[in-house]
């Protein structure tokens, strides 16, 4: 070996990589565990976040377990609505939500459209949507 690296350098360079190796592996396979520990106290949490535009986003967050639809676009405020229902957690086996959906009666539609157009309408984010469509609907926020 040459005079600017010994044995012993070399080998306590190999140990310290293997132990930050070794660390990397562990904190990426108890990643959930230690974030549900160390994080559990947070009050604010961001659902989903989207952007609906070049300059627009629509945020969906939590604080102190009431659910907020927020509206961001660039050079304005931010437009905050709370939302009437908490975000759905939907079983495997296809449980309805319990709000009422807007339908369009109009439309001739057959009960087999409707049910489904209810089952795509199911997600917190889409809910939030409506619900924004509804409030504001000159906002832009088109549903084609």
């Amino acid at each position: 070996m040459s005079e600017t690296f010994t044995y012993s350098q070399l080998i306590t360079i190999t140990v310290f990589l293997s132990v930050l190796i070794g660390l990397m592996f562990l904190a990426r396979r108890f990643k959930g565990p230690l974030k549900a520990q160390f994080g559990s106290d947070r009050r604010i949490k961001l659902i989903e976040d989207t952007g609906i535009g070049g300059h627009e986003r629509i945020k969906l967050v939590t604080i102190d377990r009431k659910t907020y639809l927020v509206l961001t676009t660039k050079n304005q405020a931010p437009v905050i609505m709370p939302l009437e229902t908490a975000p759905l957690s939907l079983s495997a086996a296809g449980a309805k939500p319990t709000g009422k959906t807007p339908t369009n009666s109009a439309s001739g539609a057959s009960p087999d459209q409707k049910t489904s157009v209810e089952a795509s309408t199911t997600s917190p984010f889409l809910k939030a949507m409506q619900q924004a469509r509804q409030r504001n609907p000159l906002l832009g926020l088109s549903q084609s």
